[in-house]
């Protein structure tokens, strides 16, 4: 098999002098069905894609996602333009594409795709066929493709030395200037013409045969009926002359090529009708058609695309194909995106077909809309024939939906939402359903379903920092002006004063970097970017964005990189298209100490870019208020905190929108699932905690005390007195702790510490503001008595919610002098260990903090 690559691959490269052959993997679905002798198929690609799985290019022909258009909308480019100097002629260009897996032809096949040729001056065109799957890559027989110019890559020239494309069935030319339609370069059969009109049919469609009938002109249509028919009197196949792709809303051109078995007088032939339409909210209409092909196509088929410029040229481009069965019922789902933030809106657009002879009523559809997708609207669109409806649906439910649909009709359903969470796999799915309902016969249905996905993006860390060039940030730079590049590297106290981010300004925050500003904080736009665990702190106020520059302004803090303001915090709306939002990654942190404000109603502030692991935090620890339809933002992700008014006292509201939401008033006891550790609950003189919580330092601290007690109240200490150690465990770091484990094995015996108090809110972990008392008992024996004192220390061990272990050995708070009458001396040993001085028959410590003077018995 690779011997029978190669050399195709280098006849191929005979052919097309200078071509590359690229095998990439596209996103293909293909499903197949065994029904009543016949097989049902569906191959499904959009073409949208950087990869591919099944896919050979050849020439010119490449995948444009990530490659001039945005990562996952892309396009099949198969020729584009050339520039070139004056007076030098351009040398043309050949693309084609071939899609490895093949089909059966037994139950006829329905090609549907849309194209678009644009940007140049208007040649030579594309072709699609299908051809003998024997010659599809990977089969028994070697591809050879058509000729070049105006041959499409399907028919023969003599000018280019092609006897045309090897196994050929059917083709069809989309000709914007005007030579696969004619008889030229020995073409078998053309548009019939008088001279002297020029042989030369610009803008026109043609099919046609066989390589068994020499490509014979079937049938073909000229730019003016192709006008009458989809009504448009100026009607062309491209757009020329235009820099970029024209919208969907200014040119659209999408086809359908069907081939249908049917049995006349004893005889099967095959019907083949092509339909087209210009405009995504109008019906197909029938451009060519139906007419009778005697010829039997090849047990299985192949589909491929071929295209060529020479003097002229344009970029041709294709998307959105599926190759199916006709007859039944069937459907197509496309999204607006392949690739989605979470909180980014995202548009599904499902084509219903009828594609049987006449009106059906009663059909059904359900769509499975997917976890993390919240619908906002659901339109159906009748695309210009009044028979074709949807009853019953809204945007609470599209199941079960019953549709009514014309002969040969399309109906499309506008299903738009937000996208609010991160599944497991990064990937949103959604699966349209349309059965027959028993209303006509549905063979094959493997084209009753549909599923389209979307990849969630979230934007890596990795490279975040400072970029080549950037200047090192220094105190004095309290203005940031349009191109200045500014760069924080380790922690920076800016001068007192009021700090200025203006349009084109930037300025990068290190990881584990700080920058502080003593004054008010003001981005009329620009970037302000923080690495990883680095941090903005504003001792003052701060504006984000401004209402009369028009300039977004963005914030970016990565993953637990935080901002924190004491002050106020206004969010300015920059106008109708500019933007003030923050972008947060998991375990970021905005802390607002004063009231916030938020001016934008029709996006949110925050955009969650993280992947799902740990939620990004929003608190405002003053009153919150918004423009009425404020909301925090589109993502699950995000956990708002208010522990204050919200839109009270007059102040119009504000919204969480999918953000987790805790308030107002939150507290710890309101919402601990929501509470980020190292939040305190008590908000008055508590600011600048932000560092803390997402620089987790958890750290602890162990006091130690001892009560001697006289039992038998003899005056003096003996076996049978007691020690009574009080501890005090604190927590001297800035995150709760946990398995809190006192260790008080110095006198040989493990003593058993019991908690007694100091866990407030009882939720077993220590707190910031937390004391937790234990106590413990320690029997005296004789050679304590001798010693006239006991000598202990304690180990306190504790984890916090990463499982990091912190340790602390005790301490006496108040420890004994050395003066203290009795005093057994320092062990040098031992320097912290905790005293208690113990009585012989002349003085004992009832306190080791106060001692009594009593008489020797």
């Amino acid at each position: 098999m690779l011997n029978t690559l190669n050399m195709k691959n280098n006849i191929i490269s005979t052919i097309y002098k200078n071509s590359v052959l690229i095998l990439i993997c596209f996103l293909i679905n293909i499903t197949s069905i065994s029904a009543q002798n016949n097989i049902g198929f569906t191959i499904s690609e959009d073409l949208k894609g950087n990869s591919a799985k099944s896919l050979v290019l050849n020439g010119s022909a490449y995948l444009t996602s990530a490659n001039g258009d945005p990562a996952g909308n892309g396009w099949l480019r198969l020729t584009t333009t050339e520039e070139v100097p004056k007076r030098q002629k351009k040398k043309g260009m050949v693309g084609y594409a071939l899609l490895k897996n093949t089909f059966p032809s037994s139950m006829g096949v329905v090609l549907d795709l849309e194209f678009s040729i644009w940007g140049g001056t208007g040649a030579d065109g594309f072709s699609f066929y299908l051809y003998d799957a024997t010659y599809a890559p990977g089969g028994t027989k070697t591809f050879v493709p058509g000729g070049k110019g105006g041959s499409l890559g399907y028919a023969q020239s003599e000018l280019h030395n092609s006897k045309g494309l090897s196994g050929g069935y059917i083709g069809v030319g989309i000709d914007e200037f005007g030579n696969f339609g004619n008889d030229d370069d020995k073409k078998s059969g053309g548009f019939t013409y008088k001279w002297p009109e020029k042989n030369q049919f610009p803008n026109a469609i043609t099919i046609r045969g066989s390589q068994a009938s020499k490509y014979k002109f079937l049938k073909g249509i000229k730019q003016e009926d192709l006008g009458n028919i989809l009504g448009d009197s100026n009607f062309t196949l491209d757009k020329k002359s235009v820099s970029k792709r024209p919208t969907e809303n200014t040119y659209y051109r999408r086809i359908i090529l069907q081939i249908l078995p049917k049995t006349v007088n004893n005889k099967t032939q095959y019907e083949v009708t092509l339909r087209m339409k210009i405009s995504k909210t109008t019906d197909f209409k029938t451009v060519l058609g139906p007419f009778m092909v005697d010829e039997a196509p090849p047990a299985n088929l192949a589909l491929g695309f071929g295209a060529s410029t020479g003097g002229s040229d344009n970029y041709h481009e294709v998307r959105n194909i599926t190759v199916t069965t006709p007859g039944g019922v069937r459907v197509t789902k496309e999204a607006d995106k392949g690739e989605v933030y979470v909180g980014d809106e995202l548009t599904y657009t499902i084509n219903v077909f009828n594609q049987d002879t006449k009106d059906l009523k009663g059909l059904l559809f359900k769509d499975q809309l997917p976890n993390h997708f919240q619908v906002t609207s659901v339109e159906f669109k009748n695309n210009g024939n009044e028979k074709n409806k949807a009853h019953n649906f809204s945007k609470d439910n599209l199941k079960d939906i019953s549709v009514d649909l014309a002969a040969m009709g399309e109906g499309t359903f506008i299903v738009k939402g937000i996208v609010t969470g991160i599944p497991d796999d990064k990937i949103i799915r959604n699966t349209a359903i349309f059965k027959a309902n028993g209303k006509t016969p549905d063979l094959d249905e493997t084209n009753d379903i549909a599923t389209v996905e979307t990849k969630i993006l979230n934007s890596s860390s990795d490279n975040c920092g400072c970029p080549v060039g950037a200047k090192e940030m220094k105190a004095e730079n309290l203005i940031v002006t349009n191109g200045d590049v500014f760069c924080v590297s380790k922690d920076l106290y800016l001068n007192k004063g009021n700090f200025i981010l203006n349009p084109g300004g930037k300025v990068y925050v290190q990881s584990g970097a700080k920058l502080v500003v003593e004054g008010t904080f003001i981005q009329y736009g620009g970037l302000l970017e923080v690495c990883p665990t680095g941090g903005v702190d504003v001792n003052g106020s701060a504006i984000f964005g401004c209402a009369t520059t028009g300039k977004d302004a963005v914030i970016t803090l990565y993953e637990k990189a935080y901002f924190t303001v004491t002050g106020s915090f206004l969010q300015e709306n920059p106008g109708s298209t500019a933007k003030a939002v923050i972008n947060m990654y998991d375990g970021a942190f905005v802390e607002v100490c004063g009231t916030y404000t938020q001016q934008s109603t029709t996006y949110p502030i925050v955009n969650y870019r993280g992947v799902g692991d740990v939620n990004a935090y929003f608190v405002n620890k003053s009153d919150a208020s918004g423009g009425g339809n404020s909301i925090i933002s589109y993502a699950e992700n995000v956990t708002w905190i208010t522990m204050d008014k919200v839109g009270e006292d007059g102040k119009a509201p504000i919204s969480n929108g999918n953000a987790q939401w805790c308030g107002p008033y939150a507290t710890k006891e309101k919402c601990p699932t929501l509470w980020p550790d190292g939040l305190t609950n008590n908000i008055e003189g508590k600011c600048h905690e932000a560092e803390g919580i997402v620089n987790a330092k958890p750290s602890i601290k162990l006091e130690k005390t001892g009560v001697f007690e006289d039992v038998n109240k003899n005056g003096y200490a003996d076996v049978q007195d007691l020690i009574t150690y009080s501890f005090k465990v604190y927590n001297t770091g800035n995150v709760p702790l946990q398995n809190i484990v006192i260790k008080d094995t110095k006198l040989g015996t493990a003593l058993n510490v019991k908690y007694v108090s100091g866990d407030i809110n009882k939720d077993g972990k220590l707190d910031k503001e937390e004391i937790w008392v234990y106590t413990a008992t320690y029997n005296i024996n004789m050679e304590d008595v001798k010693k006239k004192g006991v000598y202990n220390i304690a180990e306190v061990s504790a984890e916090d919610k990463d499982q990091k272990v912190v340790k602390s050995t005790s301490t006496d708070p108040n420890p004994l002098p050395e003066t203290t009458p009795g005093h057994p001396g320092i062990d040098k040993d031992c320097p912290l260990c905790t005293i208690v001085i113990l009585k012989g028959r002349s003085v004992f410590i009832t306190n080791p903090h106060i001692y009594q003077q009593f008489k020797n018995n």
